[in-house]
Parts: structure tokens; sequence; C-alpha cells
């Protein structure tokens, strides 16, 4: 269950704690109501809905999109702008793509005839009805009663009319409302601060490698050394110590046997072999060793 449904489900599920009555759907809105396509000209371009226009489970609904009426009038489910178009095929309805309609272009929208239209009756607030109806909690029960054929299954007009919806005062609708939808502002609010974090992140561990791969993300022991005002053994000294050390050292057989000088015929210039140094053996143990403290951040 997402966020944003649990957030629907626990204040419409307090909402049914209350002393108001429970009615059946078709108490309250009109299912599935006629529309005189009749007083519709063919050439009229009105809103058309697809199922792929209703969002999954976040109420939005894209009506930008027209045809004449005369091409869907039949063929097509009607409704009219504040219904409630409840996705009634499966994957769809366990999905969450219900939906309020906004205003429809002239007035009129047609659609998928996957489509229930719940029309809230006086005394209903169109989101009241829709949160309830597109809570987890609501699509789960009505998941159990779907019938017909594997992967065509349906929710019935029978079972939606019957299924039942606390009913508060219109005032305590619009309260209710106004709370979800102020809760769902806070969480995308949040979401946004979370997006903003992890793409800082990245630029983070790209600047932290990109600094270890030019030998910037910590100070060499030269760098430090004058820093602090001593003396430091360089790499040569190093080396000429470690081999003073295993002369005077050697217990092996014979006479300690120098090692062979490096061969340095034919090489190319320094700058040649500088980028392919900084690209493999170099850049490769920085990675390594950068990777492992990337993990910690």
């Amino acid at each position: 269950m997402k966020v944003q449904e649990a957030h629907a489900d626990y204040l419409l599920g307090t909402a049914g704690q209350r002393d108001w009555p429970v009615m059946t759907i078709e108490e309250i809105a009109d299912v599935n109501p006629p529309v005189d396509k009749a007083a519709i000209p063919d050439d009229l371009p009105v809103s058309f809905v697809p199922m792929p226009a209703v969002g999954a489970a976040d109420g939005s609904i894209r009506v930008e999109e027209t045809r004449p009426a005369g091409e869907v009038k039949k063929g097509f489910t009607a409704f009219l702008e504040g219904d409630v178009l409840f996705a009634k095929i499966t994957p769809c309805m366990e999905n969450g793509k219900m939906a309020v309609v906004p205003k429809l272009v002239n007035g009129y929208g047609f659609g998928s005839t996957e489509f229930h239209v719940l029309r809230p009756k006086p005394g209903m607030d169109a989101k009241y009805i829709y949160y309830y109806v597109s809570s987890q909690a609501f699509r789960g029960e009505a998941e159990r009663y779907m019938t017909g054929a594997v992967g065509q299954k349906r929710v019935s007009t029978t079972y939606l009319k019957q299924s039942t919806i606390p009913v508060a005062p219109l005032d305590q609708q619009k309260r209710i409302v106004a709370e979800i939808e102020k809760q769902f502002s806070r969480l995308d609010e949040a979401v946004a601060n979370l997006k903003r974090v992890k793409a800082n992140l990245k630029r983070y561990k790209a600047a932290v490698l990109k600094a270890a791969v030019e030998g910037r993300l910590v100070e060499t022991e030269a760098e430090l050394a004058r820093r602090e005002g001593r003396s430091h053994e360089t790499g040569v000294q190093l080396l000429q110590r470690i081999l003073e050390t295993r002369r005077s050292q050697w217990q092996g057989k014979g006479k300690y046997k120098e090692p062979a000088a490096p061969d340095t015929t034919n090489l190319p210039e320094l700058r040649a072999i500088i980028p392919r140094i900084g690209e493999l053996s170099r850049t490769r143990y920085i990675f390594s060793v950068t990777r492992r403290m990337l993990r910690q951040v």
C-alpha cells in the first residue's frame, strides 16, 4: 500500500467510526446514469478519456484529447464534470484507476467502456466518494467479488450499487477531503525533498571520486610535511634506505647481488604515458578505495 493510500484509508476509516449513517453507493450516487446523447451535436468536439488517461492510485485524469461526439456516442461510456470514474476491470481496478472528472471540453466526456460512472446525489461531495472507493480497503473488498474469466474479471454494477459507505454531513465530508489533500501535499513535498537530497548525494559522490582520481582527496606526505614544517622521506630516499638495509643484513648464499637496473631504452615520453597511468593502475586503485569510502556516506 502506498503512503498516500494509507493516509486516505485512515482518515476515511475514522469517519466510519462516527455515528454517521452507513448507506449503499446507489443511495448516495447514481451509478452509470444515462446522458442525453441526442442533445449533443455530432460535430461537437468532446473530451475523450481512454483507460491510460487515468492515473493509478493518484486521482489524475487527462481530458485534453477530443473527438467529434458523433464518433463516440456509441460504444463508449458517457460522463459529465463532477462524476467519479471507477475502473471496473482487472488489473485497473486493483491499481486504483479512479478519478473525479474535471472540466470537460464543451461539457461532455466519453471514455472506456471499462469505467463505472458515479454521479453524486445532493449532499455528497464527489471527492469524498472518490477517496472512499479508491481506498485500498474498498478495492481489496471489491476484488474478492469480481466476476468473469481470468484476465477479464470485473466489478459488477450490482456489487458496486450495494457496496456501503459511511456518510458524513456535507461539511464534514469537505473537511475530511481537505485533510486528506493537505496530507498528500505534505507527502509530495517530502518526496520532492528526498529527490533533491538524492541528486545532491549523487553529485557529492561524483565530486569525491573526481578528487580522489586527481589526487586531491587527501594530502600527500610532502604536503603534510610542508604544512607541519618538518622534513619527509622521498621515494628515492626510501628506496635507497631499503637497499642499504638489505645489503647490511644480507645472510643469503654468496655475495649480495644488486638488483638489476630497469631497462630504460625505447621508452615513450612521459607525457604520452601519464594519461594511461591515470586511467589504469592509479585509477583502479583509487577507485576501489574510494568506492569503499562512499558506501559509508
